[in-house]
């Protein structure tokens, strides 16, 4: 007995299956981006966040010891 197989259907689905990785592969890429850029922007505004609080700090430091040497001076 002799089996005749076609192998295009077999054929078309590896490459649907090949074409599948590929889009996975740059939907991948794509969501490491926006992580990298999400990161990113989130250090830059963590470091504009701690500069402003950092400023902040320095001018209380400022207005107590003013207060400070006003009370001193009396």
């Amino acid at each position: 007995e002799i089996f005749s197989i076609d192998f295009s259907e077999y054929k078309n689905i590896i490459s649907e299956i090949a074409s599948t990785k590929s889009e996975l592969k740059r939907i991948g890429n794509n969501i490491n981006q926006i992580a990298k850029h999400l990161n990113e922007n989130k250090n830059n505004q963590t470091e504009s966040l701690m500069s402003d609080y950092q400023n902040q700090l320095e001018n209380l430091e400022n207005k107590i010891k003013k207060v400070v040497q006003y009370i001193s001076e009396g």
